[in-house]
């Protein structure tokens, strides 16, 4: 998964001293492991108070200590108490959107709440039409139609979740960048919309692509100015060696993550857990 880096580091310091040339290559490894220049720089200059005869083991277990205080600000409990608990979901094109939506209903469906679904990609064509052939899998109709206003979809499906009582509405939004002053207006047109109805939506979720790394970070200041992101959701971790972006989203934005996404199957959604992801990151 994105174990690489403590293989690298491993090559950077096996029967070799601390010094300034290997403090070089270290913050170069981290760099290559997709942690932000800033933080990799940070990281290696605290390695000046370490012995210059220490261990790679006892290096790798400093910096297990370094790095989870940053990486446990990422966690948080999820809660979803109130009903119908109304969930926005947006990101860039390929993130994998539709894919989480359909591992979040199957998960939530799995701890017995009741899952309806909004298609407020409305205008590119085949997008409903996916989303709803994902979902049948899982019985569950999706509201929406083509070339229909996204707000007024996710209104209406608001509408119809209160009157039915269902535990959790999922929306899908179109997939857009974040340069795309249109669509970025039309996002908070249906963040805005929904609050005509009450305190809604409860969570305004962002998927981005692990494979991304340090655009990651572009993406969530972005999106940040259009609507109060609560939780990001990380996909695609299985196809990448190069984790560490995450250390510098979290000790940049402080915003938690939800769940990790490690392949297509629904249940290849796990909730994140900063403790293992650290080992993971060092082993």
């Amino acid at each position: 998964m994105f174990g690489n880096l403590g293989k690298k580091l491993s090559e950077v310091f096996i029967g070799k001293k601390l010094d300034d040339k290997t403090r070089d290559a270290f913050e170069e490894t981290l760099i290559q492991a997709d942690i932000s220049p800033i933080d990799s720089i940070e990281l290696s200059e605290s390695l000046e108070k370490l012995p210059a005869d220490i261990s790679i083991e006892k290096i790798k277990e400093y910096l297990y200590t370094k790095m989870l205080p940053v990486l446990e600000k990422g966690e948080t409990d999820l809660k979803l108490d109130e009903k119908p608990h109304v969930i926005l979901v947006s990101g860039v094109n390929g993130a994998g959107k539709t894919t989480t939506l359909y591992k979040l209903a199957s998960l939530f469906q799995s701890k017995g709440k009741t899952v309806a679904v909004a298609g407020c990609d409305s205008f590119r064509a085949g997008a409903i039409q996916q989303l709803k052939d994902r979902m049948e899998t899982l019985g569950i109709s999706v509201k929406g139609e083509m070339n229909k206003d996204p707000s007024g979809i996710a209104y209406k499906a608001l509408e119809k979740v209160i009157e039915n009582k269902t535990d959790i509405l999922l929306i899908d939004t179109a997939g857009r960048l974040h340069d795309n002053e249109n669509l970025m207006a039309e996002l908070s047109k249906i963040h805005r919309v929904l609050g005509k109805l009450g305190n809604y939506p409860q969570n305004c979720w962002l998927v981005l692509d692990g494979t991304s790394g340090q655009n990651t970070l572009s993406q969530v200041e972005h999106f940040s100015k259009t609507l109060p992101i609560s939780g990001l959701v990380i996909t695609k971790l299985d196809s990448t060696s190069k984790g560490g972006f995450i250390y510098s989203l979290i000790k940049r934005f402080s915003i938690p993550i939800i769940f990790l996404g490690l392949g297509e199957k629904k249940e290849n959604l796990i909730r994140y857990d900063a403790k293992k992801f650290t080992k993971e990151l060092l082993k």
